[in-house]
């Protein structure tokens, strides 16, 4: 990744991958957190979701390719029930998950809309 725009990715934040539901269908997560770099943007946008619903996508967050795909959010079909932790404390639902890939095919940034 270009060292500029690494450099633009200062916030930092935790993702905890899905496990399992239980019997209530409670969503269980990870209990080891991997924390990555980031870029985060407040844009206002509808969008629609996995479902196809008309949604509002208040949060952008831009991942290296590379920290993404340790966190499994390169593949959009696994990784929308992951829980994503702002630097904040918040932990908003991923409504969008968007990988954008460079000349040679491989994962250049991931956008994750919240």
């Amino acid at each position: 990744m270009d060292p500029q725009i690494r450099d633009v990715m200062n916030q930092t934040i935790d993702v905890h991958k899905y496990v399992s539901k239980d019997g209530r269908g409670n969503l269980k997560y990870s209990t080891t957190k991997i924390s990555l770099p980031c870029y985060i943007a407040g844009e206002t946008r509808m969008m629609q979701n996995l479902y196809g619903q008309d949604v509002v996508s208040s949060l952008q967050v831009y991942i290296p390719g590379t920290d993404a795909k340790l966190a499994e959010l390169d593949e959009p079909a696994k990784s929308y029930l992951h829980r994503i932790t702002l630097p904040d404390g918040r932990t908003p639902p991923i409504i969008a998950i968007q990988p954008y890939y460079d000349e040679k095919g491989n994962v250049y940034y991931v956008l994750v809309s919240l």
